[in-house]
């Protein structure tokens, strides 16, 4: 069995005092491939309740669109399957910090624990009195492709970035102080655009 490790930071106009609760659940559709693989799409749901400065709850929810696919080589007998362990959540900074941990079932064991961390920071307003907590959602749109393929990295975790307006490899590399040719090395050079997840080397 494997594990995906997703940490999200969501930012608030308001100072958040406390959080009551997170729940995380996914609605995935299996879907076979022609090579075989397996992909995995659909959106995962968080939902929780926080407490803001003036001490009143507020309901918030997030979107995350996921698409994960599995190579066919490196399927077991056991049915692929991605299931959410648990959530942890804390008052960070006036925001809430997620992590999300996931067991992905079916995939061949190795040796080295792999993971894939996304860290995300989005502005979200607090929702206002005489406005639907579902019409304030937030959905984001993020796509985790092929995470097992590469059996010749040496990494064993990943730590994913979203690509800004105007981004390219260099910028990012200069972001994050990496090397520009191993970032464009474990990304494959891909075109890059606005919101795109980018893997950082370690």
């Amino acid at each position: 069995m494997k594990t995906m490790t997703i940490e999200k930071k969501l930012l608030f106009d308001e100072a958040i005092t406390a959080v009551k609760e997170v729940h995380a659940r996914h609605e995935l559709v299996y879907e076979q491939e022609a090579d075989g693989s397996i992909r995995a799409c659909g959106p995962l749901y968080l939902e929780g309740i926080m407490v803001n400065a003036f001490g009143r709850d507020e309901r918030f929810k997030e979107i995350l669109d996921m698409d994960i696919l599995a190579p066919y080589h490196k399927l077991t007998s056991e049915p692929f399957s991605i299931e959410v362990r648990d959530v942890e959540h804390h008052v960070e900074d006036d925001g809430i910090a997620l992590v999300i941990h996931m067991d992905i079932l079916g995939l061949c064991q190795e040796k080295k624990e792999l993971s894939a961390s996304v860290s995300i920071e989005e502005d979200v307003p607090l929702p206002e009195t005489k406005k639907e907590i579902e019409s304030e959602k937030t959905d984001l749109a993020e796509e985790f492709e092929d995470l097992f393929e590469d059996e010749e990295t040496t990494y064993t975790s990943y730590c994913l970035v979203v690509a800004q307006n105007d981004d390219s490899y260099a910028s990012i590399a200069a972001r994050y102080q990496v090397e520009e040719g191993k970032l464009r090395q474990i990304n494959r050079e891909k075109e890059l655009c606005a919101k795109a997840l980018v893997v950082l080397p370690f």
